[in-house]
């Protein structure tokens, strides 16, 4: 199996294409029919983007030559999002202005439809959106998402909570990349950044058919800021000053496309001390601090398009109200004084994240193929501040495959293979082994159909999975196989201003 994965990895890297080309149009005001200067035009298939001018016309450069799902949209109207069968003849898309927002552009399920067209219920909010109500960290920010609850410990811990579901039943996607952490306890959070982020979906229906059978609760998918528009550059910094816990942010992005190569590279620190509270006091040990650096290259060929993305994430939390007592006494977690010094218990995280992705275009089928790897180190100090009592290393080696066929309008089929290879490790010197030392496998296969009929939608299939848990202990060894299939299906009425499932 290893063999034939590498070989398809391999067949897609020296895949030959041929030159990329471009694509123009121009956008208009639907009642008017005068162009609407500097609207946006965004390709889903090669994460590329480009400007109108003064005018309403515009130019995409570097696009496949296939059919293409291009987003437009302008300042005051309503988001329009189309299919291009044919790029060789000029896109005439004319808009209406928004009255009523109804709708997001969801851009990252398989199918890239507008949400109404989904049997899944999918919530997608902008970071810069959810990021004007004050927050701390990514998943704060979800917490103001309708139907997600925060459950956290601290203004340094939380972790997102769908359907009453949290932990390893909901499930994290970074760009398509599993993220794994340790999430076990109530103190061990979600450890993601909001550096670079440019939106969240969160779909709570049915989901683990696509996405894996421990997507009980639901998937968090998060997606990266698209790259920067053909032969242009972007540079960003920013600072933001929060008063409650003296808390500094600082962040800057350097964005370059240049004919088919796109580039990014962002880095981001934050420092937090003890958060205040009404009476003029604080809650001991409640800072935090950390940093993050993340970069992505992408390279696009006509039908091929692969992209690599690297990020390293640093945190430092301290363990408020962290106590064992039968009975504490809540005033010694409070102080006085407002301090950044560390002071146990605390706990250090630091994640390598990393993916390969390829994605081949033919006439009427897409072939998309994931390698990917994460790293979560966990060092809890709890009595001394040297020697961690809980030192635990999660390494997660992934794969995902997935075709899609459209027969025709009407119906389309998507069918795919996803694995991993997971190993948890206890580090040598750790004063306490709370999670065993063990290695899991997992395999699984879907597949699914779709159909759309005038205003009906719908949508069928069926995923197997097997996972496969073996303990490196020599004290009561562990070996177990476990196995299951799911089936799904649903349907969608689809009006223009409403939406039944």
């Amino acid at each position: 199996m290893t063999k034939n994965l590498l070989f398809i990895f391999f067949t897609l890297f020296v895949f030959h294409c041929g030159n990329a080309q471009n694509i123009k149009g121009s956008i208009l005001d639907l009642n008017s029919g005068e162009g609407l200067p500097f609207a946006k035009i965004y390709c889903i298939e090669t994460q590329n983007g480009a400007i109108a001018d003064s005018n309403g016309n515009w130019v995409l450069e570097n696009v496949i030559n296939n059919q293409m799902t291009l987003q437009i949209s302008a300042s005051e109207y309503e988001s329009k999002m189309i299919e291009v069968d044919n790029p060789n003849t000029d896109i005439i898309v004319e808009l209406e202005l928004a009255h009523i927002h109804l709708d997001e552009v969801i851009i990252s399920t398989s199918d890239s439809k507008l949400q109404r067209y989904s049997t899944f219920p999918i919530d997608s909010r902008k970071i810069a959106d959810l990021n004007k109500i004050e927050n701390t960290n990514l998943v704060d920010a979800l917490s103001n998402m309708p139907g997600i609850y925060n459950q956290s410990t601290g203004n340094g811990i939380a972790k997102p909570v769908i359907r009453g579901l949290s932990g390893m039943r909901v499930l994290t996607s970074l760009n398509g990349l599993r993220i794994e952490n340790q999430q076990w306890g109530a103190d061990h959070g979600f450890a993601l950044f909001n550096l670079g982020i440019d939106r969240v979906e969160v779909i709570k229906g049915p989901s683990s058919l696509i996405y894996g059978a421990d997507a009980l609760g639901g998937v968090i998918y998060v997606a990266d800021e698209p790259y920067a528009n053909a032969n242009e550059s972007e540079l960003k910094m920013s600072s933001k000053f929060e008063t409650n816990s003296l808390a500094t942010v600082n962040n800057i992005s350097y964005k370059s496309s240049k004919n088919k190569l796109r580039f990014t590279v962002y880095g981001g620190c934050f420092n937090r001390a003890d958060y205040g509270i009404p009476g003029n006091q604080f809650v001991s040990n409640s800072k935090n601090s950390g940093g993050s650096v993340k970069t992505a290259i992408g390279y696009n060929k006509k039908n091929w398009i692969t992209n690599f993305r690297y990020q390293l994430l640093s945190f430092r939390i301290g363990l408020p109200g962290h106590t064992h007592d039968v009975n504490p006494d809540v005033s010694s977690f409070l102080s006085d004084n407002q301090s950044r010094s560390y002071n146990i218990p605390a706990q250090h995280i630091t994640n390598h994240l990393a993916q390969w992705e390829n994605k081949i275009y033919f006439k009427n089928d897409e072939l998309v193929a994931q390698l990917g790897f994460t790293s979560n180190e966990l060092k809890e100090y709890g009595e001394k501040v040297t020697v961690p009592g809980v030192d635990m290393t999660l390494q997660n080696y992934s794969y995902n495959l997935r075709w899609k066929h459209q027969f025709n309008k009407h119906f389309e089929l998507v069918s795919g293979s996803q694995g991993m290879f997971q190993s948890n490790t206890n580090g040598r010197y750790a004063e306490e082994v709370l999670v065993p030392n063990a290695d899991f496998v997992d395999l699984g296969a879907f597949s699914l159909i779709k159909g759309t009929f005038n205003i009906w939608n719908i949508q069928a299939g069926a995923r197997y999975d097997q996972r496969s848990i073996t303990t490196l202990e020599s004290v009561d060894p562990f070996a177990k196989t476990f196995s299951g299939v799911n089936y799904s299906a649903g349907k969608s009425r689809s009006s223009k201003n409403f939406t039944t499932r």
